[in-house]
Parts: structure tokens; sequence; C-alpha cells
């Protein structure tokens, strides 16, 4: 086996393990939050942040919040996805601007199928908000965290003026913290459904971030692309 060939088998291992590992992290966190001695005193820590959070609650700050949660719902998501492709597609970029949807894309149908396989129910600590589904993991968090966090990944990647990279990174950070803050404060999500939404998207994320690099951008004629 030539080394070529041995890095790319190691990459498609490093790609495996990931996978894995996100399926075990969830399966953990969900059975550390439920199951155990120490899920209960998770359970506890989930309705205590709730608690303070809610403790802000006003009519307006209310509404402020609809709004921004609003941002990490599937139709907000679907069409950051599109302009971000777009946007990619008006710099040239075309393998960004196919690949860059697709990756959120997939994201998505995984946080359905992990939605499916923990099946855990939604708080009914003071609901602000009636959505339907499962709660574990968050779907804004993930889907947030995978949008905005791989479009900063792909505008970071064009720009090489520091102050650019600097402003797309820091804005795509506070947009996911406040969507996720969101689903706190509004009783439709457990912290725990939060945190795991965020590490899902950032797993997935690095793994598009991987296919990406391995199978698109090291192509020749395509390293910049």
């Amino acid at each position: 086996m030539s080394l070529k060939e041995g890095e790319q088998v190691k990459e498609k291992k490093r790609i495996i393990l990931m996978a894995g590992g996100l399926v075990i992290l969830m399966a953990l966190l969900y059975i550390e939050t439920l199951r155990t001695q120490a899920g209960k005193v998770m359970s506890s820590t989930d309705l205590f942040i709730m608690n303070t959070v809610q403790r802000a609650e006003t009519d307006s700050l209310t509404q402020a919040v609809l709004a921004v949660t609003s941002a990490g719902s599937v139709y907000a998501l679907g069409l950051t996805a599109v302009l971000g492709a777009l946007f990619l597609g008006w710099r040239k970029r075309w393998r960004m601007a196919l690949f860059y949807p697709a990756a959120v894309g997939a994201g998505g149908l995984i946080n359905w199928l992990l939605k499916g396989i923990f099946q855990r129910e939604r708080p009914d600590l003071n609901p602000l908000l009636e959505e339907p589904g499962f709660s574990f993991p968050s779907g804004h968090s993930m889907g947030s965290m995978m949008t905005f966090g791989l479009l900063a990944y792909f505008i970071i990647r064009l720009s090489d003026r520091s102050p650019v990279r600097i402003a797309t990174a820091s804005a795509a950070a506070v947009i996911i913290f406040s969507i996720g803050l969101s689903r706190i404060y509004l009783g439709v999500h457990y912290p725990t459904d939060v945190v795991a939404g965020f590490l899902a998207g950032g797993i997935w994320i690095f793994i598009s971030v991987l296919v990406w690099k391995r199978w698109f951008e090291t192509k020749p004629g395509n390293r910049k692309s």
C-alpha cells in the first residue's frame, strides 16, 4: 500500500470513528440524563437552569426570544442554506455551493433519526410555546450549529482578511448560542437537549469538513474551491 493510499484509509477510519462517536456520545448523555443516579443529578441541573433562565420572563422579552428562535426553524435554516449556496455560487465556488446545503440537509436527517432513537419527551415546565415531536437532541440547536457553523467555515476559507474571519466566527457563535438559549427560555427543551444538539452539530461539521477536504477540496484543480 502506498503512502497516499495509507493516508486515505486513515482519513476514512477517522470519519467512521466520528460518526460512531456521535451516536455513542448522544447515548451516553441520554443515559446520564434519565437513567442513572448521575442522570438524576443532571435532571435536577436541567430544571435548575430552566427555572433560572425563565425568571427573566417578560412579555417584551418573550416576543424578542420568539423572533430569535424562529431563526433556528426548519424554514429559516433551509432559507439560510439556500442563500449561503447562492453566495458561494456567486463567488464561483460551485462545489462549495452544492456541498454546503447537501451537508446541512444530511445533518437534518441525522437529527430526525436521533430523535426517533431516543424519544425523549419535551419538558412541561412552563412552556411558552407548543412544539411537536421529541426533545433530544434539540433540532434548533443542532440545525443552527450545522447551518451557521459550516457556512462560517466556508466564508472564513474564502477570506484572507482577519477582521472578516473574526467577525464571521463571532456572528455565527452569537447566533448559534442565542438560538440554543431561546429554546431553554421558551421551555421547549431541557439544557441537556441543547448541549446535545450543539455537540451533535459540531461533530457533524467536523465530519463534513473531513469529507470536503478528502473528496472535494483535494481533487486536482479544486484546491481553492
